[in-house]
């Protein structure tokens, strides 16, 4: 129950982040929406290609210590 009336809480609390978000944003920019500002909501995450792999692999890799003479 606490759970419910804390994601309602955030609801209401994200509507008006997005409202005034959007009535002040530039010309350029691009709209948001409630879920944008919405801690409990899922957000879809990008799908993982081989391209997206293969430019993350240089940061699991461990590096070579130095050896000194």
């Amino acid at each position: 129950m606490a759970n419910a009336h804390a994601t309602e809480a955030w609801d209401h609390t994200a509507a008006i982040l997005a409202l005034t978000f959007n009535v002040n944003r530039g010309p350029k920019s691009k709209s948001v929406s409630a879920a944008d500002f919405h801690p409990y909501r899922q957000r879809k995450r990008p799908k993982m290609t081989v391209e997206t792999l293969h430019a993350m692999k240089g940061m699991f890799e461990p590096e070579k210590p130095e050896v000194s003479k």
